[in-house]
């Protein structure tokens, strides 16, 4: 958020009031410029800054525009950041580190108090709130908090959207955009936008917000809409509630499997923290070594991890403003930890690039293997109270960190992350099979109609209607073999009604061809 990390310009501090959570705090795009040695030596190759477009000075609902989405203007460049020139001034500082320069452009809507609103009114839709958050018609048509909506079907309005895109793309080292509110605006938009940008520039970013859940609806949204990457919210999620939350280790696990559903899952950008979100260490209460264990995961797995700022430090706070805080660079407590995740990233390709999928799994300690060729890795995920053992597949596996040599019966400290590599060629066998396994579950006699919902597409992906049902009381599937999958037993009553049961999820590891026993 550029108004929070570095304030280096005084020019353009009139009215910031430090004092003030919700107000302007000075920072400015000559800020980050004099900060990219730091960015450099933390291991960031992208710089995805808040929008820097022209906004409001005024303050609205006791709020500043300091984020940058209440934007007026998408062709010119908000004084409290600075000019055009300080923009492509740190464009081409940027490109000396090895760094490009992703900027956040909204499409969706103005700022409250824009002149666009009176001066060209019919580029909006009626003045009305989204009351239906299922419609998907009033998801794309009706305001978000009041913000005035754009219609993006007045042939005007995309002129207007795409002009400005392509302005700051004539920028060298602009290297794409961080797509607002992907989920309001038509999906032909998107398709036509998209498509039009990447012809008239090649290789940029454009990486879309789409905040869900649903990998089904991510994927959707990725190739239809013509993004060239999209957030991972699923994974996300997952991360949060097994290291904040205290859910059990299948939350994490029957993520992975899903990277099936994707057309190209190396092009969704990894995170576990962003500015609409509580700060991570908040959620995590405080506490350090859960956010490590986070930050290690993340980093070890398939995609383009994202870094929010101040994660490094890491910076407190429960809600906004307060998850949007000034940076601070002094004893960053997880400076190293990052660096040093991103540094074993680029030294094994395993970890970016290989294939995924479960090696052991217990509730309280996961083994996620990668297949890259020749090189192997293993990820141990202990959320155990106490040491775990584990007998090592064959090869000539070592520590990633510290480079010692590992074999046979190991042991796994309790709540740590470990990542163990092989580059043992003479290894002919893969690691992950891509296979299948076949499961029967098994259901009680009682008398009750049910159905199994879990959360892959063979269990419909948690929708009721599309999960499988029973005959004579058992199941049979074939599942993605080392896949962990959750999944619940609902009851179906007679005028079609679903009755969920109470407590966790359930899970069934896809190791071998088993049966299950279904418990309601």
């Amino acid at each position: 958020i550029v108004d929070r990390f570095f304030n280096a310009s005084s020019q353009n501090d009139a009215d910031v009031d430090l004092a003030d959570p919700a107000g302007w705090h000075g920072g400015d795009l000559q800020g980050i410029r004099q900060k990219l040695p730091y960015l450099k030596e933390l291991g960031m190759t992208q710089i995805w800054l808040s929008p820097v477009f022209s906004a409001a000075s005024e303050k609205f609902f006791g709020n500043a525009a300091f984020h940058g989405y209440w934007t007026y203007d998408l062709n010119t460049i908000d004084k409290h950041f600075g000019t055009a020139e300080d923009l492509r001034a740190l464009a081409e500082e940027a490109q000396k580190y090895g760094i490009g320069i992703i900027l956040d452009l909204v499409v969706n809507h103005v700022g409250y108090g824009s002149p666009l609103v009176e001066q060209k009114p019919d580029w909006f839709h009626p003045a009305l709130t989204i009351e239906d958050w299922n419609d998907p018609v009033q998801l794309t048509d009706r305001q978000v908090h009041g913000l005035p909506d754009l219609n993006q079907d007045n042939p005007a309005v995309y002129d207007y959207l795409l002009g400005a895109a392509q302005k700051w793309l004539s920028i060298p080292n602009v290297t794409g955009y961080r797509l607002d509110a992907v989920k309001h605006v038509k999906l032909d938009f998107w398709k036509k936008f998209n498509a039009t940008l990447a012809d008239n520039h090649p290789n940029r970013m454009l990486l879309g917000e789409y905040f869900d859940g649903d990998p089904r609806k991510v994927d959707e949204v990725h190739k239809n809409g013509r993004f060239t990457h999209l957030f991972d919210f699923p994974l996300a999620f997952a991360l949060r509630d097994v290291f904040c939350g205290h859910s059990t280790l299948d939350y994490l696990a029957n993520i992975l499997p899903n990277d099936r559903l994707y057309a190209d899952p190396q092009k969704m950008v990894t995170f576990i923290d962003n500015h609409d979100m509580p700060r991570f260490i908040s959620t995590c209460g405080g506490d350090l070594d859960a956010m490590r264990r986070a930050i290690n995961v993340m980093m070890s797995l398939r995609g383009v991890p994202s870094v929010y700022y101040g994660s490094e430090v890491p910076l407190e706070g429960a809600e906004e403003p307060y998850n949007r805080a000034d940076m601070v660079f002094e004893h960053a407590q997880l400076f190293d930890d990052i660096k040093q995740a991103l540094a074993r990233r680029s030294a094994y390709p395993v970890l970016r690039f290989g294939k995924t999928g479960t090696i052991h799994f217990e509730p309280d300690f996961l083994v996620i293997g990668r297949d890259h060729g020749a090189q192997k890795a293993l990820i141990l995920v202990s959320e155990a109270a106490s040491a775990k053992n584990y007998v090592l597949p064959d090869g000539n596996w070592f520590d990633a960190d510290t480079k010692v040599s590992l074999s046979g019966t190991i042991d796994v400290a309790p709540k740590s992350v470990r990542v163990l590599v092989t580059n043992d060629a003479t290894i002919k066998k893969d690691l992950i099979t891509n296979t299948t396994r076949n499961v029967t579950f098994r259901f009680p006699n009682d008398g009750f109609n049910y159905a199994l919902v879990g959360s892959s597409p063979e269990l419909g992906q948690w929708d009721p209607a599309r999960a499988p049902r029973p005959q004579n009381g058992s199941l049979s599937l074939d599942l993605p073999s080392q896949s962990v999958i959750a999944y619940k037993p609902v009851r179906i009553a007679p005028d079609g009604a679903i009755i969920w049961p109470d407590g966790p999820n359930n899970a069934v590891f896809t190791e071998k061809d088993h049966a299950v026993d279904v418990h309601w």
